[in-house]
């Protein structure tokens, strides 16, 4: 039996050797010297040792010395495989293993080159490593999208700071407004328009022939010193007037006693114009300003009339083959002063002016009859035959008459009553 078990010492002795020449190959062939001193180390240890040395108690018992010596060859192999790894910084030592054998702390060439993968210069075309447990990582790409988006967001920031720059900054320096607001000049002076010309100021420049104005001194005085007037017994003179630059009027009570006149007779004929300021609530209506055929009584004919008919209307005509009137469109009778201008022209016809405004036309009141020997008559006269008048009579308040040879132009009308607010 002894020599049995020598024989089997000897046997596993040389399997040893095999083996340990076996890992020798993973060496370069300069090693070989070496790794043969190794095997001869070997091989002495395993005579030595004997039984007790190749049978490893800890092993489990259905172990057998041949199989402990071939794990013992194994870990030879990996302890060379191991001290080879430390050339390398890739591979991996016995203390980076798991229990499972996994490699662990220690870098893998990929995450070492994930550094490279990522550095892109910052334009959105970097990479991204996602780990999903030791050992393992993955390598993704980023979206560039994300990266561009962000940029285009600055850039636009950057373009409205810009141009907010442009208009903002300048006002901050401006000072033109805040010094304009906060200047205690006084504003620059302008010249003051010429000072306008009072009523009479303004009938006299239109040269007329007749000139009425009531003044409480002399109330039948005539301002162009034609034809003084004759006032009836009942005419009653007042001490207002229609125009600011006056004081007097006379107030007519629709009497026969209550007709002015004028004292001096003469021609009717050609271009003329009337001119009045009438204050009335009647509703009887009545002659206002005309040119009769006598200085007493009633008239027989009457060529030029301005008439008031019992609604408050005003009417201006002339007589000729037939009698023509213009007619205003509202009522006078309102208790107020109104201006009230009728003129004829041979070519033009009739206008009817009430506070400085056109109101009414007649364009067919041509060929007015002419009259040799007529007088002007104020407050009534007769009116009969005349469209609308329905008594002979004026009640109401008459100021500032004024006849002239020409037809007043709707300037001259308009100057005449803006005038009478002058003081």
């Amino acid at each position: 039996m002894a020599g049995a078990d020598d024989s089997t010492h000897d046997k596993a002795a040389d399997d040893l050797v095999r083996e340990a020449q076996d890992g020798g190959d993973h060496a370069s062939t300069s090693d070989a010297a070496p790794s043969s001193a190794a095997s001869g180390d070997i091989t002495e240890s395993a005579e030595e040792t004997g039984s007790a040395a190749l049978d490893d108690p800890s092993d489990k018992p259905s172990d057998t010395p041949a199989s402990d010596v071939d794990e013992d060859a194994d870990a030879t192999d990996d302890a060379d495989a191991t001290d080879d790894a430390d050339d390398d910084p890739y591979a991996v030592d016995d203390f980076d293993l798991d229990e499972y054998g996994a490699a662990r702390n220690r870098p893998s060439r990929q995450e070492l080159d994930d550094e490279d993968y990522d550095d892109d210069g910052g334009f959105g075309f970097g990479s991204n490593i996602e780990r999903d447990g030791p050992g393992y990582a993955e390598l993704t790409r980023a979206d560039p999208g994300m990266n561009a988006s962000k940029w285009m967001i600055v850039g636009a920031v950057t373009v409205a700071f810009i141009l907010l720059s442009f208009i903002l900054i300048p006002k901050l320096f401006d000072k033109s407004e805040d010094a304009a607001a906060t200047s205690s000049a006084p504003p620059p002076t302008t010249s003051a328009p010429p000072p306008q010309k009072k009523y009479g100021e303004v009938v006299l420049a239109s040269s007329p022939t007749h000139f009425w104005r009531f003044s409480s001194a002399a109330p039948g005085n005539d301002e162009m010193a034609v034809s003084n007037l004759t006032l009836g017994k009942d005419i009653l003179p007042l001490g207002v007037s229609a125009a600011k630059d006056n004081v007097g009027a006379v107030d007519c009570a629709a009497t026969k006693r209550s007709t002015i006149t004028s004292q001096v007779p003469e021609l009717g004929a050609g271009d003329f114009s009337i001119e009045a300021w009438v204050n009335t609530s009647s509703s009887t209506g009545g002659q206002i300003v005309s040119f009769g055929s006598t200085d007493e009584g009633q008239s027989k004919t009457v060529t030029r009339s301005l008439y008031m008919d019992g609604t408050g209307f005003v009417y201006f005509g002339i007589r000729g083959d037939k009698r023509f009137v213009a007619k205003s469109e509202s009522t006078i009778a309102d208790g107020k002063w109104h201006q009230i201008v009728g003129t004829y022209s041979a070519t033009g016809g009739l206008t009817l002016y009430v506070d400085g405004q056109p109101v009414a036309t007649e364009p067919k009141g041509i060929g007015a009859q002419d009259l040799e020997q007529g007088f002007w008559r104020i407050c009534g006269d007769n009116v009969s035959g005349w469209p609308g008048a329905s008594n002979a009579a004026f009640l109401g308040s008459v100021d500032e008459v004024s006849v002239y040879p020409t037809a007043l132009t709707a300037d001259d009308a308009q100057a005449h009553f803006a005038a009478a607010q002058i003081g």
